[in-house]
């Protein structure tokens, strides 16, 4: 495993062969390592980014707090026999070129309460993948909506990249595997897998339970469990803006705050 913290000498490595990325932010865990996994079975060098991106955070988010554990996470990635690791610097924000999401796509779900913050991940990638180049990109399905907004700004801008969404690596309790589990302590990790325990006994309500009366019984639900509510939504998994769907496949995804700790879920429904 090579580590590169400058594009340039990464880009002559590669000799414009193909090849898979994998954009993190680091800290990283087993869902990590499932992307890293998935994109070793294309048989092509592998590259893995890791870059706490500032500016998907606002004001008064947890940019400062974000874990940060470079070195453990070299140690991961060699161990899986990740061909490269590229941890460039914030040099890259000077000439950057800022873009915006769709508002349609990127002011719902997430984007209610983060406004920039898929502007942040869009413009990240967009820098990433016109100095990179890859060929194949891997996310986690967690994030369903920055998933769905990023095959949309790739088939625009970018349509020779094909993204690859990896499913969602649980802990044992069944919480999502998250970077941000890190900040709970044992026993409100512990408590924290009732978000996805009741997410799952609210998405099994669909489609006989109109999805009005399946939104009021799930904030119920979290209000009483002690967890902060943001939102839950039950969408057509081919079109995040379609929030009332008659009909699978579905996604039903939340986002809820315990002790200041934001833990976003969803579960997709096919059949």
């Amino acid at each position: 495993m090579i580590q590169f913290s400058e594009a340039q000498p990464l880009i002559e490595a590669l000799e414009g062969n193909e090849f898979a990325f994998v954009p993190t932010m680091g800290n990283l865990h087993l869902g990590h390592l499932s992307l890293i996994r998935t994109a070793k079975g294309l048989d092509i060098p592998v590259v893995c980014s890791i870059l706490v991106n500032k500016l998907q955070f606002g004001a008064n988010e947890d940019f400062d707090s974000y874990p940060r554990t470079l070195s453990a996470d070299l140690d991961a990635l060699k161990e899986l026999d990740c061909d490269y690791v590229f941890t460039p610097n914030n040099d890259l924000y000077h000439d950057i070129d800022e873009l915006k999401c769709a508002p349609e796509l990127s002011q719902i779900l997430c984007g209610k309460s983060r406004p920039i913050f898929f502007d942040g991940i869009i413009t990240i990638l967009n820098w990433f993948f016109n100095t990179l180049k890859p060929h194949h990109v891997f996310m986690g399905e967690k994030d369903f909506q920055q998933l769905f907004i990023v095959k949309n700004f790739v088939t625009k801008r970018h349509p020779d990249i094909t993204i690859h969404g990896v499913p969602t690596v649980r802990e044992p309790s069944g919480l999502a595997m998250s970077s941000r589990n890190n900040l709970l302590s044992e026993d409100l990790r512990s408590h924290a897998a009732k978000f996805y325990q009741m997410l799952k006994e609210s998405v099994d309500l669909f489609p006989d339970t109109p999805i009005p009366q399946i939104q009021k019984q799930f904030k119920s639900m979290i209000l009483v469990a002690g967890f902060e509510y943001d939102y839950f939504e039950i969408f057509d998994k081919l079109d995040i803006t379609n929030c009332n769907p008659t009909s699978k496949p579905i996604v039903a995804a939340s986002a809820v705050t315990l002790e200041g700790v934001r833990l976003i879920d969803n579960i997709i429904v096919d059949f």
